[in-house]
C-alpha cells in the first residue's frame, strides 16, 4: 500500500467525481488510476498506480500522522481503549493511545 497526501494528487477532479468525500476523509479509490506529483529536496518525483494500491489521506502521510489518523478511525467506530504504534524504521515510530 501506498500512502500519499491529497495535496500530490494530479487528477483529483477525476477521483472527486467518483469518491466526493475521499478528500477530507482519506480511503483507496478501486478502479481509478491515481497520479501522484511532488517536488522532494531530492528533485521531482511522478508516480501512477492503481487506486486500489493507494490510500489517500487528507495530510502528509507521516508517521506520525499515520498512527493518528488510523487511531482516529479506530476510536470513530469503537469506544473500546485504543494503542496505535507506528514505526517507519529502527527507532523511527509514533505511539497514540486512549
Amino acid at each position: 500500500m501506498h500512502f500519499s497526501a491529497w495535496n500530490e494528487v494530479v487528477n483529483q477532479q477525476e477521483i472527486l467525481a467518483q469518491y466526493p468525500t475521499i478528500a477530507q476523509q482519506g480511503g483507496t479509490c478501486p478502479g481509478i488510476k491515481v497520479q501522484m506529483a511532488y517536488r522532494g529536496t531530492e528533485g521531482d518525483f511522478a508516480l501512477t498506480l492503481p487506486g486500489e494500491q493507494v490510500y489517500l489521506l487528507p495530510m502528509v502521510p507521516t508517521i506520525e500522522n499515520l498512527a493518528a489518523y488510523w487511531f482516529k478511525q479506530m476510536a470513530e467506530q469503537s469506544a473500546t481503549l485504543w494503542l496505535v504504534q507506528a514505526y517507519e524504521g529502527i527507532g523511527k515510530g509514533a505511539t497514540i493511545e486512549r
